[in-house]
């Protein structure tokens, strides 16, 4: 089929089919969060900076322990890449705390806002179902600022988090000396299970198998948690039990 210019029409079912994938690709869009818009708060007082090189018209900054978080919701299940974009200033912090809220925990990590300004800076990557956000704590010091400016969630996979199930821990409670079995396991909807990881509050990590047995649990009360590792390097939540060796 022919335009009236005389070039070629795509088929109706090809012309679906693009649609339809832009649909799918646009579901799984990266997410910009900038200041002042959705997504937004913060506590204390944030001033509109003059910054230079910021993301978008402009920037904020404050200073002595006030927050400024960025929150995404509502997006596909995976695996982001989470990075920050802060503007120049002669008196930003070289030591900002950000707190990476994802799925299963908190990552608290420290920027310098001296160095890379005006550009994306990565802060990990995290996986997040579907929500999670960003929060920066100003520096304290009378002399110092600290920039709020843009969060970028960038979607990296869109795997899922696999399931980690505690079976059994048995004897439960145990002796000192006596051996104890723990037995796991877990399920991946995309792939299949890699590891496994057993920890006690108590002793550290405590094994590597999805069965294995220990007489070498010291004496007390013991939280035991337990995660597993898909074929694609994601780690599931930890799910928790109580162990007790001893009186």
């Amino acid at each position: 089929m022919r335009d009236k210019r005389g070039k070629p029409l795509l088929p109706t079912g090809v012309l679906i089919f693009f649609l339809v994938l832009g649909i799918a690709v646009g579901s799984y869009a990266d997410v910009i969060i900038d200041n002042g818009s959705a997504g937004t708060s913060y506590t204390g007082t944030w001033t509109l900076s003059g910054g230079t090189s910021p993301y978008g018209s402009s920037s904020v900054w404050s200073r002595n322990g006030t927050t400024y978080t960025f929150a995404m919701s509502g997006q596909a299940a995976g695996t982001y890449e989470v990075l920050m974009w802060w503007s120049a200033w002669s008196s930003r912090a070289t030591s900002v705390p950000v707190a990476i809220n994802y799925t299963g925990g908190t990552s608290n990590i420290t920027i310098n806002q001296q160095q890379n300004t005006g550009k994306w800076n990565s802060l990990g990557t995290f996986y997040f179902n579907g929500s999670g956000s960003v929060t920066i704590t100003a520096a304290n010091g009378s002399t110092l600022s600290t920039c709020a400016d843009a969060v970028q969630f960038r979607l990296v996979s869109a795997n899922t988090a696999p399931v980690a199930v505690i079976d059994s821990i048995t004897p439960s409670p145990a002796s000192p000396g006596e051996a104890v079995t723990f037995t796991g396991h877990g399920t991946d909807a995309e792939g299949t299970i890699a590891a496994y990881e057993w920890k006690s509050s108590i002793d550290g990590t405590i094994g590597t198998a999805s069965s294995f047995s220990t007489s070498t649990l010291s004496t007390g009360t013991h939280s035991i948690t337990f995660r597993v590792q898909d074929n694609e390097g994601l780690w599931s939540s930890e799910v928790t039990s109580s162990l007790v060796v001893g009186t």
